[in-house]
């Protein structure tokens, strides 16, 4: 690795010198020319996937004046989770679906020239007994090895994605990630996390096991209601004793939640500006009643994510209640860009000429 470094650096001062005759001669100007120069021979791309029990998500981004850039992105619904949260097995509809959009990110990380590529997989692939097939068939198809986290681990990455992305005013905040197999709750102080928990509340997981009618029937939504009540019981004290200032939710559906709010009530508001509780209990009520093809037609839902959404109507509520706060804000989130700031951090401080920290010596992402 040595030799190659000593290369990229004497390539890097070729290109760099002449560049600095024509630049004012402030103090440390060469050095930062020279830097820059560094990173982007040395890492120009990253592409990162996330495999998820409801989508499939590619980012990838290259670095430019010390700024990481978003290039492409690409997301599909699958729903390779909804065989497991049934029988146990992923199914061989969904796995072929999911190989079939895997294979369309690879073409794109190749056409983008990526020089690393970082492939997460979460709840499904950690439930399914027949995950270890569906891994060879990814490897087979695109040469790729998915790494399968934890559900603690995919909490701690959304935490480290939103601090290290967002200026978060309040001291103490519950960070709620809405997956589609599973949920990550995290208490965060002043950016430092003081608890996190991972429960089975994934939007799939638990429209397959309690809702089989379409608008859902009472009985439905009682026994739904019970479970989510049940399960956020069990950590109600831990997140009513850190007292949060604010709740964050992040993930696809809870941006849907938050989209329906804002075509209903805010009008030409930020769509970020926040859900107060009042509202999400009436929209709730409201997609209660809806069959899929009227919550289809909503504002923020979309075709996929209405046959998923009415799970959310109890979640949000129970988080709320469990954290005293009367408004929620919701990031657009998802675990290959929670992964990517870890991981940039981790790679860019092993590059950077004598940097022993674990810091991403200055990187930024650049604004949309």
């Amino acid at each position: 690795m040595g030799g190659v470094r000593r290369i990229y650096l004497s390539a890097a001062i070729q290109i760099a010198s002449p560049l600095s005759v024509a630049l004012p001669r402030r103090p440390g100007e060469h050095i930062r020319i020279l830097r820059d120069t560094i990173f982007a021979l040395v890492m120009p791309t990253f592409a990162a996937i996330d495999i998820g029990s409801n989508s499939v998500r590619l980012k990838i981004s290259r670095f430019a004046g010390r700024k990481l850039h978003d290039i492409h992105e690409d997301r599909q619904v699958t729903r390779l989770g909804e065989g497991v949260f049934r029988t146990g097995l992923l199914a061989p509809e969904t796995m072929a679906d999911t190989i079939k959009v895997l294979r369309r990110f690879h073409r794109a990380v190749q056409q983008e020239a990526a020089e690393t590529v970082r492939v997460v997989g979460t709840s499904a692939l950690r439930d399914a007994r027949n995950g270890r097939a569906f891994l060879e068939w990814v490897r087979s198809a695109t040469g790729w090895k998915v790494e399968i986290i934890s559900g603690l681990e995919e909490a701690r990455l959304i935490h480290l994605g939103l601090v290290s992305s967002i200026r978060v005013s309040a001291s103490t905040v519950l960070m709620v990630d809405l997956g589609g197999g599973s949920c990550e709750l995290t208490i965060s102080s002043n950016g430092h996390i003081r608890d996190t928990v991972s429960l089975p509340l994934g939007a799939v997981r638990l429209t397959n096991e309690f809702l089989q009618h379409d608008p859902p029937r009472k009985s439905e939504l009682r026994r739904l209601r019970g479970f989510v009540e049940r399960e956020i019981g069990r950590i109600s004290d831990r997140i009513s004793r850190s007292r949060p200032r604010a709740v964050i939710a992040t993930s696809g559906t809870a941006a849907a939640l938050a989209g329906v709010s804002h075509g209903l009530y805010h009008g030409k508001r930020a769509r970020d500006a926040g859900v107060p509780r009042a509202q999400m209990r009436r929209i709730s009520k409201m997609l209660a009643r809806l069959p899929v093809e009227e919550r289809r037609k909503l504002s923020g839902v979309g075709p996929r994510r209405a046959e998923i959404i009415l799970r959310e109507r109890w979640s949000m509520p129970n988080f709320w209640n469990a954290a005293n706060c009367g408004v929620f804000v919701t990031r657009h989130w998802g675990c290959a860009m929670d992964c990517w700031h870890k991981w940039l951090r981790n790679t860019i401080a092993a590059h950077v000429p004598g940097n022993t920290s674990n810091q991403s010596a200055g990187i930024q992402s650049a604004p949309p």
